[in-house]
């Protein structure tokens, strides 16, 4: 029971005639062709971790090839690179721990046995083996599988060895993140949304990056042997690799984890803790050239956002120097571009003992916009500047409704207490409809703000916005009683005074010169 990667059919694809399944080699040869749209299975957490490997993978297989021999529709050309890149180390059960398993680094005989009888250290399915030592549910329930196939064990793999976090003493986390308690984010631009279209863009990008990973990551460029499959290597817990033996899209192996047959015929995983983290990444805070790592120029390092809203978005995405992010390399236009692109985050944010949830964010952009968004320039700058008015718009907005939720909270009240629990409450509520309605808008306001007709009233949309979430929570309130009623004219009485004095006529026009 080996499951090896590149010889047995463990990998499901959707194919046009549905779920396919293929090995590894035969997914990269039809995703080559377009006879796949990628990946089949994969629970949403996953996909982007699932993803990035992918495209390391081949990558790193392809790296000797000019870009028009990339993309081989051979399942043996394919089996033949993956084999030149690790002779071994592709299946899944390896039952001599001295020898590596897929993303499983070779453990001595010692550390496994400790492993094996530690009992509480096994995990006997694999949406368990991505919550090792959490203790609560917090991106996704685990245990719902009641049986793993082997490619659950390899989505599982991929997550916890290249997206984990520090989650206690002896689980340390990778190193292409910003601190233990970060997140691995994958940032990028794409001309079509296909998986498999996606997996062949980032894969020709990435290898035409090289070069310049190297020239800004001169460690990478160090004399002597490179490492990019890290799972190859024996690790004893204690040793760590510098940043001098790796390739710069190395595959990172967070933890000592080995898979296992059970008595019964089915597979678990084990693991023993290790005293230090596999790379030693030094003061780099997850700076290690990842191509889909916006940097973080204020604090020199990779991404480390535990709030995904609009501002970050606007700052990733507009390539106009007033954030404070440097943007991914994938996320930069390609010569073949000449049409719509779309921004695509992805990332399970980390936090301290837990996670903060699975993020993603898919933005479309339009041909007229592109170059404003990512040229630089005259360009980026108005198009940053419109965007940074209509970010202080729905600010103004938000104060204008929060007053208004006050003043309907405490309509008995001759004098309004701007610390009153209820209303605090409230306006709690308030703020996240607000800011629901006013985030899944604004991108498409803006980019017809910068059209030749000026596009719609940004301010007409906030007003309209704000109406309808004070009308939400008046209706909370129940039947209209006499109390509901001199609710609603302070309420509204209110929203309108404020709105009068935030917003002036004239600062409405002229948006988009």
């Amino acid at each position: 029971m080996a499951y090896n990667l590149l010889t047995e059919k463990v990998v499901p694809i959707e194919a046009k005639e549905g779920t396919l399944w293929v090995t590894l080699p035969g997914a990269f040869a039809m995703m080559s062709s377009g006879a796949a749209d990628g990946f089949a299975m994969v629970r949403p957490h996953q996909r982007h971790g699932l993803h990035m490997f992918a495209v390391q993978v081949a990558a790193m297989a392809s790296e000797e090839l000019s870009p028009s021999e990339i993309f081989s529709d051979n399942e043996d050309v394919w089996k033949q690179r993956l084999l030149k890149l690790a002779p071994e180390g592709w299946e899944l059960v390896q039952d001599d721990c001295g020898k590596p398993g897929f993303l499983q680094p070779p453990m001595d005989a010692v550390s496994f046995k400790k492993a094996i009888e530690k009992k509480g250290n096994h995990v006997l399915t694999a949406d368990d083996m991505t919550v090792l030592v959490r203790s609560r549910n917090h991106v996704v329930k685990f245990s719902r599988m009641t049986e793993s196939l082997p490619w659950h064990w390899v989505c599982s793999l991929v997550e916890i060895q290249t997206l984990s976090g520090f989650e206690g003493r002896g689980l340390y986390g990778t190193a292409r993140m910003y601190g233990g308690f970060g997140s691995r984010f994958m940032v990028g631009t794409y001309d079509d949304l296909c998986p498999s279209a996606m997996w062949k863009r980032d894969v020709r990008r990435a290898l035409a990056l090289l070069k310049g990973v190297e020239r800004d990551y001169p460690f990478y460029g160090e004399a002597g042997t490179k490492h990019g499959l890290l799972w190859i290597l024996p690790w004893d817990g204690e040793s760590r690799l510098e940043l001098g033996q790796l390739h710069p899209l190395f595959i990172d192996v967070s933890r000592r984890i080995r898979l296992f047959s059970t008595s019964d015929g089915n597979i678990a995983s084990t693991y023993i803790i290790s005293s230090c983290p596999r790379i030693n990444s030094g003061e780099q805070n997850g700076r290690l050239g990842d191509p889909w790592a916006p940097i973080n120029v204020k604090n020199n390092s990779s991404l480390g956002a535990k709030t995904i809203d609009v501002k970050l978005l606007r700052n990733l995405i507009i390539a106009d120097g007033q954030g404070d992010y440097q943007q991914a390399p994938l996320q930069t236009i390609d010569s073949k571009d000449n049409g719509d692109l779309y921004f695509h985050l992805a990332a399970v944010i980390g936090g301290q003992g837990k996670t903060e949830g699975f993020h993603e964010k898919t933005i479309h952009i339009p041909g007229a916009i592109r170059d404003m968004a990512f040229g630089g320039g005259l360009g980026s700058k108005r198009l940053g500047d419109c965007a940074n008015a209509m970010l202080n718009d729905a600010d103004k907005a938000w104060s204008c409704l929060r007053k208004a939720v006050f003043a309907a909270t405490q309509a008995s009240r001759d004098e309004i207490d701007w610390k009153h629990p209820q209303s605090e409450a409230a306006a709690g509520k308030a703020r996240g409809l607000f800011k629901e309605e006013y985030e899944d808008n604004y991108f498409p306001y803006l980019w017809s703000a910068m059209s030749d007709e000026g596009g719609d009233d940004w301010i007409s949309f906030l007003r309209a916005a704000c109406d309808r979430v004070l009308e939400s929570i008046l209706v909370g309130y129940g039947p209209k009683t006499q109390f509901v009623y001199k609710a609603r004219a302070k309420a509204t009485g209110m929203l309108s005074g404020s709105w009068n004095k935030e917003f002036k006529t004239e600062e409405r026009n002229e948006r988009h010169n």
